[in-house]
Parts: C-alpha cells; structure tokens; sequence
C-alpha cells in the first residue's frame, strides 16, 4: 500500500472528515489485511459456518462464482500504516476470503 495514489494510501495518510455515513469505501488487496490481535476463527464444520455466511458457505460461494470477492465487505482500520479487520464477527468473511 505505498502506491500513494490508492484510495486505501489516501485514507491512511489524512483521513477525511466522517460524514454521516462514516468513511468511504475503498478496495484494499484481502492479502494486505491483518488478523485484529485476539481474535480466533473456529474452522470446525459445524452448521453455523457451513450456512450461506459462515466461513465455508461463503468460501464455497466463491469458489463456484455465486459470489464476487469485491461483494464481501469488510469493517478495516489501520494502525501504524497496518490495515486490520476490525470487527470480530466478520473474522468467518475475512477467512474464507483468505482461503479463496
């Protein structure tokens, strides 16, 4: 992310005033993200993560192209220049997204 001309380098040097609506979206590489400390994902097969938005129904979702990875959303910060998922109950997206 030093290509100081991403929408992510953007946000990380002078974030722009919130709007009502919070920040603007932008496209960061899923591989620059980092795990937020503490937070654990549960890769056991249960129905939980096996539904449309656990972490394998999702990860089959893209894999068949029912679903584009620029269609997951995620909640990120950045910390020292380190962008970080920051919500813990969106650690089943951010690992099936690593896993495709």
């Amino acid at each position: 992310l030093r290509d100081p001309v991403t929408t992510a380098a953007k946000l990380a040097g002078a974030p722009p005033p919130l709007g009502a609506g919070g920040p603007p979206p932008c496209r960061l590489p899923v591989c620059a993200l980092r795990w937020a400390p503490g937070v654990v994902v549960d890769t056991t097969p249960l129905i939980g993560s096996l539904r449309s938005e656990g972490m394998y129904g999702l990860f089959h979702q893209l894999q068949t192209g029912a679903r584009a990875p620029e269609q997951v959303e995620l909640t990120v910060c950045c910390s020292d220049g380190h962008w970080f998922c920051a919500r813990e109950d969106e650690a089943s997206r951010f690992a099936a997204l690593l896993l495709y």
